[in-house]
């Protein structure tokens, strides 16, 4: 996994895996910000009960505070919405 380290103006740094990028279409998106869904990008593992725009939460998996909301890993881009299987045409996410 390609990490790249983020130096930010106030003097943090923050580490940030280049990939895993989810693709999800409309409806598991829709699914997974209605059950307060989200990742964590160290283990993959997928996460509940969490606000969706939640960020660094500990994870239940691989103890890693790498767990995001579904909302906030579309912002990021670690979410893309791609058509329904068998579409070309990408879909419309509701906000």
């Amino acid at each position: 996994m390609i990490v790249k380290k983020l130096k930010f103006l106030d003097g943090r740094t923050d580490e940030v895996s280049m990939r895993p990028v989810w693709f999800l279409t409309e409806r598991e998106y829709n699914a997974l910000r209605n059950d307060d869904g989200g990742f964590c990008l160290a283990c993959e593992a997928e996460a509940y009960e969490i606000e969706p725009d939640a960020r660094r939460l500990k994870c239940e998996s691989c103890g890693e505070r790498r767990v995001y909301g579904i909302e906030w890993m579309l912002t990021i881009g670690r979410v893309e919405i791609v058509g329904e299987v068998g579409t070309e045409e990408p879909a419309e996410v509701s906000t």
